[in-house]
C-alpha cells in the first residue's frame, strides 16, 4: 500500500469534505446516509471523512487554484 494520495479518483473536493464535517458535527440528528445522498457518494466515503481518515489535506490542484 502506498503513502501517496490518489487525488485523481477523489469524488469530492477538500472544501466539500470540510463542509461535510461541519454539517455532521453541528447537527446531532444528521445521519451519514443523508450526507451520502446529498453529496451523491457512498456512506463509506462519508464515514471516512467524519472519522478523519479521508480528505485530510487539499489536492495539489486545489492548492494551485486557491
Amino acid at each position: 500500500m502506498s503513502n501517496s494520495y490518489n487525488y485523481a479518483n477523489r469524488k469530492l473536493t477538500y472544501e466539500q469534505a470540510q463542509e461535510i464535517r461541519k454539517k455532521y458535527f453541528s447537527n446531532p440528528d444528521l445521519i451519514q446516509r443523508e450526507l451520502a445522498k446529498e453529496y451523491n457518494v457512498s456512506i463509506s466515503i462519508i464515514r471516512g471523512i467524519v472519522e478523519n481518515r479521508n480528505y485530510l489535506k487539499p489536492s495539489p490542484l486545489e492548492k494551485q487554484t486557491a
